[in-house]
C-alpha cells in the first residue's frame, strides 16, 4: 500500500472533522438566540441541493450525505457537487422536504485511499442531530477517537521493513557524512613536491625486485624532466643508487636505468658535471659496446649523446676513454635496428661538429675549452669517413639529407674518401633535380632541393662538373 496516499486519507479525515464541528458551532449559535431550538431551524436554515456542477456553499446549509466537497483556492469559496453514481438520481430526490435536520458525511474511500480499521464497518459515519445540542460533546469526542484510530492504522499500515530497505538502498548510492569528511581531510592534506615524491620512491627502490625497478624508474624518469628535480636527484645520491643496475641481469632495467641518466642531463649542466665525476662514462659506453640488447645500446647512447653535447671537458673524456671507436663498431651489423642506432650516431656526430663550429664567434674562454678535443681528426682515424659513404643508398630522405650534411663538414678531413663516391653523387644530384611525379613520392620539395644543392656543393668542391643530360 503506497505509504503517501494513507498520509493523504488522513487528512482528508481531519479536514472532514473539523467541517462536522464547523457545521455543529453554526447551528448551536442560531439556537441560542431568542426563538426556541426547532422553529427556526427549519425555517431559516437552507437544505443545500447538490447537481452535476460545483455550487457554493453557504455557512448555514444543511449539507445531504454522499457528495464532493471542496474550497477553491482562487476564490477561497466552498463549493460542492454531487458524485458520480448520484448525477442521474437528482439532488431533490435525496431530501424529501425541508424538515431534514441531519446531516451525514460519508468518506467515500477509494481501493488506494482505504485505510486498515480496526472497526467492524469499514465506511464510519458521522451523524450530527441538530435537535439536540447534548450531541455536540459526544461528536466530537468520536470526531477524536476516529482520528487517533486511523493514525494507529496508518502507523500500523506501514512496511518498516519496506522503509529500512529504502534507506540502506538510498545508504547505498550515496557516501555517508563520515566518508565524506574524511576524504575531506585527505584533500587538505598538504600537497608533496616533486622532489619529496622521487625521494619516496628512491626509497621505495631500495627494496624493489626488478619488476618494481622498471615502474620506479619509469615515474622518477618522468620528474626528473625538470631541472631543479634532476639537481635534486643528483643531490640524494641518486647516481649511486641506480648506477649499479646498469649491470642487472635483467635488459628492462638496464635500458630504464640508461634513459633516466639521459633524461636527468638533457640540458643541466650539474648533473653532466655530477655523472661525469661519478665514473659513469666508462660504464655507459661498455654497455653501448658489448650490451647485446639493441633497446639497451639506444638508450645508451642516448646517456651518453645527453652527457656529451655543450660539455666539452665531457667530450675531451669521450674521445679519450675511445668513445668515437665505440661508436664505429655499431655499423658493424646491417639490419633494421642497427641501421637505426646508426643513423643515431650519425645525427650525434653532426650536433658535435655543429656545436664546435659554432664557437668561432664565441669567447676566448668558451674556444680555449674546445681546443683539445680533436673530433675530426679522431673520425678520420676511427674510419667515419668511409663508413659515412657506405650509407649513401640510403633512401629515406631525413637518412640522405643527414649524410650529405655530415659530409659537407667532414670535407676537408675526408676529402681522399669522398672523391670515391663520385658516382653516387653525382647520381643524387640529378636524380634530386629531375624526379618526376612518382619518383618523388614521399620528398617534399624543400628536401628535394636540400639534396640536390648539397650533392652538388660537394662535387663541386671535389672539383667535378655535371653534366646536364644523362
Amino acid at each position: 500500500m503506497n505509504i503517501r496516499l494513507k498520509f493523504n486519507s488522513y487528512i482528508l479525515l481531519l479536514f472532514v472533522l473539523s467541517l462536522i464541528v464547523s457545521v455543529n458551532s453554526s447551528k448551536s449559535s442560531n439556537d441560542d438566540e431568542s426563538e426556541p431550538r426547532g422553529e427556526q431551524s427549519a425555517g431559516k436554515r437552507k437544505v443545500f441541493i447538490p447537481s452535476k456542477e460545483w455550487q457554493e456553499v453557504k455557512d448555514d446549509d444543511i449539507l445531504p450525505p454522499k457528495f464532493h466537497y471542496r474550497i477553491n483556492l482562487e476564490t477561497g469559496v466552498k463549493e460542492a457537487k454531487l458524485l458520480e453514481n448520484d448525477r442521474n438520481e437528482g439532488g431533490k430526490e435525496m431530501l424529501k422536504d425541508n424538515e431534514y435536520h441531519k446531516a451525514v458525511i460519508n468518506v467515500d474511500q477509494t481501493s488506494e485511499d482505504k485505510l486498515k480499521e480496526t472497526d467492524q464497518n469499514n465506511n464510519e459515519e458521522i451523524t450530527i442531530d441538530n435537535d439536540n445540542k447534548e450531541d455536540k460533546n459526544g461528536i466530537i469526542s468520536d470526531g477524536i477517537k476516529t482520528i487517533k484510530q486511523s493514525g494507529e492504522n496508518v502507523l500500523k499500515a506501514i512496511d518498516y521493513q519496506e522503509v529500512k530497505d529504502r534507506v540502506k538502498e538510498v545508504k547505498s548510492r550515496f557516501k555517508s557524512i563520515e566518508v565524506l569528511k574524511k576524504e575531506f581531510e585527505a584533500l587538505n592534506l598538504n600537497p608533496k613536491t616533486e622532489t619529496e615524491v622521487v625521494n619516496e620512491l628512491m626509497q621505495n627502490y631500495l627494496k624493489a625486485n626488478n619488476e618494481q625497478k622498471i615502474s620506479i624508474l619509469q615515474d622518477i624518469e618522468y620528474h626528473i624532466h625538470h631541472i631543479d628535480v634532476a639537481i635534486d636527484f643528483i643531490k640524494l645520491n641518486g647516481l649511486k643508487l641506480i648506477l649499479p643496475d646498469l649491470n642487472n641481469s635483467d635488459s628492462s632495467v638496464r635500458a630504464m636505468v640508461a634513459l633516466t641518466l639521459g633524461s636527468a642531463m638533457q640540458n643541466n649542466v650539474k648533473v653532466q658535471i655530477a655523472v661525469l665525476e661519478s665514473n659513469a662514462m666508462d660504464s655507459l659506453l661498455r654497455v653501448l659496446s658489448l650490451d647485446p640488447s639493441k633497446q639497451v645500446k639506444s638508450r645508451a647512447l642516448f646517456a651518453v649523446s645527453s652527457l656529451i653535447r655543450q660539455f666539452p671537458y665531457a667530450q675531451k673524456h669521450f674521445i679519450k676513454k675511445g668513445g668515437v671507436s665505440v661508436l664505429a663498431s655499431l655499423f658493424k651489423e646491417n639490419n633494421l635496428i642497427a641501421n637505426r642506432l646508426k643513423v643515431k650516431v650519425l645525427s650525434l656526430l653532426y650536433d658535435l661538429l655543429t656545436e664546435q663550429e659554432s664557437i668561432e664567434n664565441s669567447s676566448e674562454e668558451r674556444m680555449q675549452q674546445y681546443q683539445g678535443v680533436r673530433l675530426k681528426k679522431t673520425l678520420e682515424e676511427a674510419g667515419f669517413c668511409s663508413l659515412i659513404t657506405s650509407m649513401l643508398n640510403y633512401t629515406e630522405p631525413e637518412v640522405k639529407l643527414q649524410i650529405l650534411s655530415l659530409m659537407n663538414l667532414l670535407l676537408d678531413t675526408c676529402r681522399n674518401e669522398f672523391k670515391l663516391s663520385i658516382p653516387i653523387l653525382t647520381d643524387i644530384s640529378l636524380k634530386s633535380a629531375s624526379l618526376d611525379e612518382d619518383e618523388s613520392r614521399g620528398f617534399s620539395n624543400e628536401s628535394l632541393n636540400d639534396i640536390h644543392n648539397l650533392s652538388k656543393n660537394l662535387l663541386d668542391e671535389l672539383n667535378v662538373k655535371i653534366k646536364t643530360e644523362l
